[in-house]
């Protein structure tokens, strides 16, 4: 299935408008063997509904209200598309079968995960994109309108082919390359040969743009880091993602993946505990709103780090002994006003705070008692504060096991 990634919105808005105007009449979906023959012989697109008549309730509503219906149709006649459908039946009797198997002839199943699905094929069979599963919404309006934008998303790429062809023909190497980014752009299958053709430019901005798309899976990156490492290779497993780290042209988020990998090796890597807490504390810095950022995160503070808000203290942190804790995951932006920090124990005692700072580079904010008493400190930031850090000094108490929590909120 197609990958997400950002959609040219405008463009597509502008082609559902056009599909919603359209007033030719709808075209006829044929078996998938004219479909497919009527393709080739056009050059165009061809459009698959698969579907189980006698089986997928949800199916033959699509297809009453979503594939027959006239703003489909219209918008992909329009486009010149060829449109078939495949049912997919389970207990037809022998006549049935034998009629439905004629109709599906050549149906090979490209694209398909689950029922009911909009596949889209080039003139050689070779998959454009679906719209299949949990991307096709249960009411019928919406639906639609997934159909038409998939519709929509098709038709552009066909015209970037376009302007593509006469781009490479006048050899211009930044619109084409401008161009094959652009058609990666839209949420349908990655052309096969778009690594190949950038590697040919031979461009700095090609081989960078490149070297992103040929980025590892994520999870396969981190699972085979982590196996590497744990089956003795974790010195090699280093330098590679090492080497990957030094590749300037990645992303944020390539870049938390690579660093959450290392953390996942480091941890699997005997000996190596403080060098994993400094990797996922690395991906969570380079990418912090990210989903790989966001699991570095959670790992540094819930395992590494010191006491944080997200987390609390726990037994590991001390609390009944002396000395200084610091608090990293402040929220990145203050702004001006009274900020609280309040804190309890959930086990044990809680701790006695000596002195609470919050710290940005030379710039220092002592803290004040709150009204609450003890277990409550105040802050007043004059102006706005960013990527701060709480400071905490405690003094010892009896209970050497204890646990709690923090609350940091702004209260005027």
């Amino acid at each position: 299935m197609h990958r997400a990634r950002n959609l040219p919105r405008q463009a597509i808005v502008s082609l559902c408008l056009q599909a919603l105007a359209a007033t030719s009449v709808g075209a006829q979906s044929l078996s998938f063997s004219e479909g497919a023959k009527l393709a080739r012989e056009r050059s165009a697109i061809h459009v698959v509904f698969v579907h189980g008549s006698d089986w997928n309730l949800f199916g033959e509503h699509l297809r009453e209200t979503v594939w027959e219906s006239t703003l489909v149709r219209d918008s992909t006649e329009d486009a010149g598309m060829i449109l078939s459908d495949v049912d997919v039946l389970q207990n037809p009797d022998e006549a049935a079968r034998s009629a439905n198997e004629r109709r599906n002839a050549g149906w090979k199943g490209t694209g398909l995960v689950t029922y009911p699905a909009f596949i889209a094929l080039d003139a050689q069979g070779e998959l454009l994109g679906s719209r299949q599963g949990l991307e096709l919404p249960r009411d019928a309006s919406r639906a639609k309108v997934c159909v038409l934008e998939f519709v929509a998303c098709l038709r552009l790429r066909g015209e970037i082919d376009v302007r593509l062809a006469a781009a490479r023909a006048e050899g211009d190497a930044r619109s084409e390359l401008a161009l094959l980014l652009s058609r990666d752009g839209l949420p349908l299958e990655r052309a096969p040969d778009l690594l190949e053709r950038l590697r040919a430019m031979d461009t700095d901005e090609a081989r960078s743009a490149a070297a992103r798309i040929d980025f590892p899976d994520r999870f396969e990156l981190v699972r085979q880091a982590t196996s590497k490492a744990a089956g003795g290779e974790g010195a090699e497993t280093e330098r590679r993602l090492h080497a990957m780290l030094a590749e300037p042209a990645y992303t944020d988020e390539q870049r938390a993946t690579v660093w959450f990998a290392l953390g996942g090796a480091y941890r699997r890597w005997e000996g190596h505990a403080e060098r994993a807490g400094e990797a996922f504390r690395a991906a969570w810095k380079a990418d912090p709103e990210g989903l790989t950022g966001t699991a570095g995160r959670r790992m540094y503070l819930e395992l590494y780090a010191g006491p944080s808000l997200a987390f609390g203290w726990a037994e590991r942190h001390g609390a009944g002994e002396p000395g200084l804790w610091v608090i990293e995951d402040l929220p990145p932006s203050l702004a001006p006003g009274t900020w609280r920090l309040r804190w309890s124990a959930t086990e044990g005692d809680a701790p006695r705070l000596v002195r609470a700072r919050v710290v940005c580079g030379e710039r220092v904010i002592g803290a004040t008692d709150g009204p609450g008493g003890e277990g409550e400190v105040l802050f007043v930031l004059d102006t706005p504060l960013e990527n701060g850090v709480l400071r905490i000094e405690r003094a010892a108490r009896s209970s050497a096991h204890s646990r709690g929590s923090f609350e940091w909120e702004k209260v005027r």
